[in-house]
C-alpha cells in the first residue's frame, strides 16, 4: 500500500510540475471581451450622446471629460490563467531608473492619456514584485503572468482584470 501511495504522490507531483511549467496562453485584446460586449458598449455610447443637446458636447463644458464607456464584464474562464498579452505600458509613476512596479497595460498607444480610456475590460492592471525598467512608452511589450478577474479603480482608467507579472519582453510582430 505504501508503494502505491508513493507512486501516486510522485505522479501527482509530476503532473503538477508539468502544469506549472506549461507555456503561457497567448491572448488578444478581443479575448478579454465577453460575447456581445462590443454591442453593449456601442449602445451605451449611442445612448449617452443622444442624451446630449443635439448630440453635441460643448468644449470646456461639464460633459467635456474623458468618460470611460463600457462594463466590468469579464471572460470568467480567464480567471487564474497563465497568459501572455501584448500592449502598451501606462505607468502610474516612475521610481529611480524609470522603473515601475504597477502600471496599466492598454491595447493602443496613448490610451487613457489624451483620449477617453478604453473600456474596463480592455485595460489590465499589472503588478510586479520586481520593478521593470520602461525605456519608452512607444514600445509595446508582451506581458506574461497570472491573470485574475479583479477590478482596479484609478484615475487613469478602471481595469476589469489584474495581472501578476512574471516576465516581460519587448513586443515583436509574429506571423
Amino acid at each position: 500500500m505504501r508503494v502505491i501511495l508513493s507512486v501516486l504522490t510522485i505522479l501527482m507531483a509530476a503532473m503538477t510540475a508539468r502544469a506549472d511549467d506549461a507555456p503561457y496562453r497567448t491572448l488578444t485584446w478581443d479575448d478579454l471581451m465577453p460575447a456581445g460586449e462590443w454591442e453593449r458598449i456601442n449602445q451605451q455610447m449611442h445612448d449617452f450622446f443622444e442624451g446630449q443637446a443635439g448630440g453635441m458636447i460643448i468644449e470646456g463644458g461639464a460633459l467635456d471629460v474623458a468618460r470611460q464607456f463600457g462594463t466590468y464584464n469579464v471572460v470568467t474562464e480567464l480567471n487564474d490563467q497563465k497568459v501572455r498579452l501584448p500592449g502598451f505600458v501606462l505607468p502610474f509613476e516612475y521610481a529611480a531608473g524609470k522603473k515601475v512596479s504597477e502600471f496599466l497595460l492598454v491595447p493602443y498607444f496613448g490610451a487613457c492619456l489624451h483620449t477617453p480610456p478604453p473600456p474596463p475590460n480592455q485595460i489590465v492592471y499589472v503588478i510586479t514584485a520586481e520593478p521593470i525598467a520602461v525605456e519608452s512608452l512607444w514600445q509595446p511589450i508582451w506581458a506574461h503572468g497570472s491573470l485574475v478577474t479583479q477590478r482596479h479603480l484609478n484615475g487613469l482608467g478602471d481595469a476589469a482584470y489584474t495581472l501578476q507579472l512574471e516576465q516581460w519582453e519587448p513586443y515583436q510582430w509574429e506571423d
